[in-house]
């Protein structure tokens, strides 16, 4: 028997599906139960729900099936080499997700955000804007108060410990996530949609004061990759708002000017320093991730040139080892050729002429893509649905018309 639901319903349940999946962004560090060994989160119950009910009860378009089941087949090539197969197995599941999240969900996703544009935007923002709030306060807590605000807040519901650190001497800021790289990708993402926007969605004072928050917010988080990626999407902002080549000299000259105020003049950017010299360094910090993911990658094409190492494999489990101190990329741009070899171009040519289409259409989604490629340049965890997430809700975010940018 063929259930059926009324167009109110259907619509109904689809705004409640992307705006739990909104709400996901924020339960990051939050886990459901475990089964074999592996943590479930609420953004797999979504997702799984998603595509589940996107499946049954939508229209199926050819074009995403065969897409979709060509990206579940890629996978599958190398299986007979690979060892560690609990690895890849595992990973396969949360790849097996994605794929199909993608060929049954996501065009009902982006659809019901350009229905809904307005309510689902605002509850973006505000959402991340608590966990901002949250994570300035934290970092006020524990640098002079000395209380660990937010510690192990989930409890035996957490998913990892928090892990925090110092630097500069002052302890860094997370909110509820499980570390503060994480949470400045998370600051970082609203600030690139405020930034895309160019509607009367915010008000100007309320838009600037969410900027500011989400730029706060990153400083508090001390993470060298977030504050750089915030530099870079606030310049490239005041370039794409010029049209005038004197403004963006002028623009160009200010950004460059406050760069070197906060070089010279905090410690924020003190990591930076070090950056020319251990990239030359076998051993150091800049050196392992920025030199050791391109000497995986050649040792991958030397062994494994087709289909790469396979989904999961880290470690000394073949004939790639481990090659310095991590026993994967720490990049998940790098993380994916590797892990492909040459099929991912598969992967990659279709989301280079499609963000070469978006940004013919409007410029300003430039932000939002540069925001992505900061995203997946900053973390090795690419076979993650809270790193998918991020992908989702820029796409479904950037997907509306620049003329169609206008408040409900």
């Amino acid at each position: 028997m063929v259930i059926k639901f009324n167009s109110a319903k259907h619509r109904s349940f689809m705004r409640f599906l992307v705006s739990a999946l909104i709400v996901c962004v924020s339960l990051e560090n939050l886990k459901v139960l475990d089964i074999i060994g592996a943590a479930l989160k609420p953004v797999h119950f979504v997702m799984i729900i998603a595509s589940a009910y996107c499946f049954m009860f939508k229209k199926k378009h050819a074009t995403d099936i065969f897409v979709g089941m060509m990206f579940l087949i890629i996978p599958v090539f190398p299986l007979t080499r690979i060892n560690d197969i609990n690895e890849w197995f595992k990973s396969y599941m949360i790849y097996f997700i994605i794929c199909v999240f993608m060929m049954t969900a996501l065009r009902y996703v982006i659809a019901e955000m350009q229905l809904n544009y307005s309510y689902h935007l605002k509850l973006l923002v505000y959402i991340i804007a608590f966990v901002e709030v949250l994570g300035i306060i934290q970092f006020i807590c524990m640098n002079f108060f000395g209380y660990f605000f937010l510690q192990n807040f989930w409890g035996s519901f957490q998913f990892h410990f928090n892990s925090f650190g110092e630097s500069n001497g002052f302890l860094r800021a997370y909110s509820l996530f499980h570390e503060p790289s994480f949470f400045a990708l998370v600051c970082n993402t609203s600030l690139a949609i405020l930034l895309f926007l160019n509607n009367d969605l915010f008000s100007t004072r309320k838009k600037v004061f969410l900027i500011l928050l989400s730029l706060i917010s990153v400083v508090c988080s001390i993470a060298v990759s977030g504050i750089v990626i915030s530099m870079v999407l606030i310049v490239l902002y005041l370039l794409l708002k010029s049209k005038r080549p004197e403004k963006i000299l002028f623009y160009l000259i200010i950004a460059f000017m406050a760069f070197l105020a906060i070089w010279f003049f905090t410690d924020l950017l003190d990591p930076l320093d070090r950056i020319a010299d251990e990239l030359q360094t076998e051993g150091t910090s800049g050196y392992e991730r920025m030199v050791t993911p391109f000497l995986y990658v050649e040792k991958v094409f030397e062994h494994y040139p087709i289909f790469g190492r396979g989904l999961g494999q880290e470690g000394d489990v073949d004939l790639i080892g481990i090659i310095g101190r991590y026993t994967g990329i720490q990049n998940s741009l790098i993380g994916i050729v590797s892990t492909f070899g040459l099929s991912v171009l598969f992967f990659y040519i279709p989301a280079i002429v499609y963000s070469i289409r978006k940004t013919k259409e409007n410029r300003f989604w430039l932000i939002l893509l540069v925001n992505i490629i900061g995203i997946y340049a900053s973390t090795g965890a690419w076979c993650s649905l809270d790193t998918f997430l991020f992908l989702v809700l820029t796409v479904a975010v950037g997907a509306v018309p620049k003329h169609d940018l206008k408040s409900n």
